[in-house]
């Protein structure tokens, strides 16, 4: 499997059957494959697994008909293992790049120590979609490109 430079080049794959299976895209890729008439859909929100943080970290995607369904169910088990999320974490972080698991029970210590969450706080998931309606956002990007297109 291929690692891409960006968001964008996962969403191309996605999209494309390039690979059938693409982790870390946000919402917004999702809905630009979906606007584009790509089979794709977002996994649920798992219990087990709620997405966290604004990098698309906690997100993954299949096509609507995987090719192999019963392999994506055995992919998906495994991410979601301690092994699973044990690897994704520790691929995830670079010296330019700090993810962590909400896994508690698998090591941090690849996780750069400032932005390690802390045993006792309560923190609040900023994706949840009643918090990140991105609407506004988009509306005054689309306005400023369109703007800028004309001069």
């Amino acid at each position: 499997m291929g690692i891409p430079g960006d968001a964008r080049q996962w969403s191309d794959w996605m999209g494309r059957g390039t690979y059938p299976i693409a982790v870390g895209l946000g919402s917004r890729d999702i809905e630009a494959l979906k606007a584009e008439g790509f089979p794709v859909a977002a996994l649920p929100q798992f219990p087990e697994a709620p997405g966290h943080g604004g990098g698309g970290f906690g997100i993954l995607v299949l096509p609507k008909m995987p090719p192999h369904p019963n392999a994506a169910r055995v992919f998906v088990n495994w991410l979601l293992s301690r092994e699973g999320q044990i690897a994704l974490q520790r691929t995830a972080n670079t010296p330019t790049n700090s993810e962590e698991s909400l896994r508690t029970d698998i090591p941090k210590d690849m996780v750069r120590s400032e932005v390690r969450r802390v045993d006792g706080v309560k923190y609040i998931l900023v994706d949840k979609p009643e918090y990140m309606d991105m609407a506004p956002i988009q509306d005054i990007v689309e306005k400023a490109l369109a703007q800028a297109k004309k001069r």
